[in-house]
């Protein structure tokens, strides 16, 4: 996969933050992308900014992944407009943050439905189209939570952790078929994610994160990195 120009990655959650800088370096390389979000006038909008800026090759599709058949409209749509999905980047998360026993059921729900089973359900459609080819890479951004934890943090981190194991399994099942598998565990990220307020020196920038998921890309060597830690300074 190291020659990425003409390729196709899907990354969800690409409207902001870490996905968001995803899409620029993979457009920025001649990569085709799918942009996803919840809201479909931003979506539209953050793609017509990235075309204007690296040519007509974001393809808007706006999908609620809390939504199992908004879901698989997402990976119906992508394969039907882009012909192929080379670059899966499981990215979109959500974070419902709550001290036990206040977080509440639907909040957890949340969690598990966009953290851990929509990367799965894009996995499981979009996989076959790769095993085809013999070729592919499915890159999931987990968090360093998926190994440690914090007050409010235990069933965000139990998603990330699924995440984690998700892809050592997948790892395995997909050994000597053509198909890499990496998951990022990023640390404290300087964005709104959570409700947090942006500027913290401690955290990292999303372009970091970014920077990890193109380079994984552009690796030629014949050795997987199965899972990589992106820490802050201080972390």
């Amino acid at each position: 996969m190291p020659e990425l120009k003409g390729k196709v990655a899907l990354v969800t959650g690409s409207t902001r933050g870490v996905g968001y800088e995803v899409a620029r370096l993979y457009l920025a390389e001649g990569m085709k992308v799918i942009i996803n979000g919840r809201r479909t006038e931003v979506v539209n909008r953050t793609a017509s900014k990235l075309n204007s800026e690296f040519g007509a090759n974001a393809i808007p599709i706006p999908a609620d992944l809390s939504d199992h058949e908004e879901t698989e409209m997402l990976a119906n749509q992508a394969l039907a407009l882009a012909g192929r999905i080379d670059v899966l980047v499981n990215n979109a998360g959500i974070g419902n943050y709550a001290v036990m026993p206040a977080l509440e059921p639907e909040a957890a729900r949340e969690m598990i439905e966009v953290n851990l089973y929509a990367p799965y359900l894009l996995t499981k459609l979009l996989l076959p189209q790769m095993l085809e080819r013999g070729d592919g890479y499915i890159i999931n951004i987990a968090s360093l939570g998926a190994r440690y934890t914090w007050p409010g943090g235990a069933f965000y981190c139990a998603t990330k952790a699924g995440i984690l194991q998700f892809s050592n399994g997948l790892h395995t099942d997909l050994m000597g078929k053509g198909i890499k598998v990496t998951c990022v565990l990023p640390g404290r990220i300087d964005t709104e994610f959570a409700g947090r307020r942006p500027g913290n020196p401690n955290t990292l920038q999303a372009g970091d994160v970014a920077k990890v998921c193109l380079d994984l890309l552009k690796d030629a060597g014949t050795a997987l990195v199965s899972r990589i830690e992106v820490r802050p300074p201080m972390q």
